[in-house]
């Protein structure tokens, strides 16, 4: 199991150094935690859902599930993530109390609660790549609908109004902040240095009460409005 959640991490630090627009101290520490506690269980790697949640399930009858929606985070891993992430993010029909005994049943497996709090750590790591992906697709102007996303003239940035988002409201204004190459093409700035080393915490102490003892550096691309800023761990 822990080969599985080895390749999983190395994918999501890949995309994090592909996607993040400046540094995520909180990221990288959290990574650094996970990638230096990984489980050893002498299990084989089953298809996990990686959204498993009540939004993505429909029903055919009261109590009958007839689909099991939205794959696209799916991967090859340890099936208590898909536990731990209906514990964060599914509310009242989590896989928590009375409904653990109906999952062990259907599963035919049980629910290892320390297996289980390893991958409560590695779901909210994971989910902090989402925001991530959605500023840098506003960064470069890819963003759904016509108010979303860079300016399409060259000039300033755009209005993103909540409408552009799913609903009414005000309005406000963002800057593209990008870079030309020497073709006169707009480019995004990409994290190309090493990600931060962490002293490896205590496994006692929960991941939000580690302290974060950050010095900053100079950012990199001087002081004006693209430049990116960077911290080292103390």
């Amino acid at each position: 199991m822990g080969t599985a959640y080895r390749r999983q991490l190395s994918s999501m630090r890949d995309e994090y150094l592909r996607v993040a627009l400046h540094r995520q101290p909180g990221f990288e520490a959290g990574l650094a935690w996970l990638e230096s506690h990984l489980p050893d269980v002498p299990e084989p790697a089953v298809l996990c859902h990686g959204d498993y949640r009540f939004p993505n399930l429909t029903w055919t009858a009261p109590g009958v599930v007839g689909a099991v929606l939205d794959w696209e985070r799916a991967w090859s891993g340890d099936p208590m993530a898909d536990v731990a992430f209906s514990r964060l993010f599914s509310g009242w029909c989590a896989v928590a109390g009375d409904s653990v005994a109906a999952y062990e049943g259907a599963a035919e497996r049980p629910v290892d609660e320390s297996r289980v709090g390893f991958a409560l750590r590695f779901e909210r790591v994971r989910a902090y790549l989402s925001p991530l992906r959605l500023m840098r697709a506003i960064h470069e102007g890819k963003g759904a609908g016509s108010t979303l996303g860079g300016d399409r003239r060259g000039g300033g940035g755009r209005d993103v109004g909540a409408g552009g988002l799913g609903g009414g409201g005000s309005v406000r204004r963002l800057g593209p902040c990008r870079r030309r190459d020497r073709t006169g093409r707009r480019r995004s700035p990409t994290l190309t240095y090493p990600l931060i080393s962490v002293p490896t915490p205590d496994p006692a102490v929960p991941i939000q009460t580690i302290p974060r003892r950050w010095r900053p550096l100079p950012p990199l691309g001087g002081s004006g409005r693209c430049s990116v800023p960077r911290w080292e761990w103390q």
